[in-house]
């Protein structure tokens, strides 16, 4: 089976007005995700009032931090449980302190699936994102998932601080990613000065002016190139 290539730099070779690199200074991507049955009933606003009234134990305290009126939040616990058919808000009946909200199990799980559906479906919308409005970007992801399989496959040929330290920034959020930019950077840069003095590429190395070009190294300054350019974008 053949090596997969090095990826290759497609946007710089777009007409310019067809260049999605003309659209990236300062975009981010917001948005917000609804859940619909006969009519949307959930999202962040109606997560955020179950998860109030089950941290103060009301729901009257719940709309009050919210900055809503006690009835439109009963209105948004009653469209919950009609489009689900179930009890999401008990209340119960007290004394001086005039009872309390409890959220039933269903409530609980219905909060936990949107959450993890949330950080889910955030993970993949933002690498869309970063593909149509952030090319350098996807290119660098690219450009590191290729040293991570070349490294794999050649494990003698990549410099092991470098190989290691990408196998684990790719299992980052993008989050996490964007933050580690800086530290990616250092440990690309110095994979740039290994000497290959004694090896089988002396001697093109010492022709290149002790510079690599194998295209592990052509990748590993590339991906450079696409952090410091990106640098005030992300």
């Amino acid at each position: 089976m053949s090596a997969k290539k090095p990826p290759q730099d497609t946007a710089a070779s777009a007409d310019s007005d067809d260049n999605a690199d003309s659209f990236t200074g300062g975009l981010s991507l917001h948005y917000k995700l609804r859940i619909v049955k006969d009519e949307a009933f959930y999202g962040p606003g109606a997560h955020e009032l179950l998860e109030l009234t089950g941290t103060t134990g009301s729901l009257r305290e719940a709309c009050r931090q919210m900055g809503i009126s006690y009835g439109k939040g009963r209105y948004m616990v009653s469209r919950i449980e009609k489009q689900l058919g179930r009890a999401i808000v008990r209340r119960r009946q007290g004394g001086k302190s005039g009872g309390s909200s409890v959220l039933t199990g269903d409530a609980r799980k219905l909060m936990r699936t949107f959450e993890a559906f949330q950080a889910e479906a955030s993970e993949s919308l933002q690498g869309i994102f970063d593909k149509h409005f952030n090319p350098a970007y996807s290119i660098l992801i690219d450009g590191i998932e290729w040293l991570a399989e070349f490294g794999n496959n050649n494990p003698d040929f990549l410099y092991t601080p470098l190989f290691e330290y990408i196998a684990g920034w790719l299992v980052l959020n993008n989050d996490e990613k964007a933050a580690a930019l800086p530290v990616l950077r250092k440990v690309l840069i110095d994979a740039q000065d290994c000497d290959h003095t004694g090896t089988p590429w002396e001697k093109d190395w010492i022709k290149n002016g002790k510079v690599c070009r194998c295209p592990a190294c052509n990748t590993a300054r590339k991906c450079i190139s696409y952090i410091e350019n990106m640098a005030t974008i992300l």
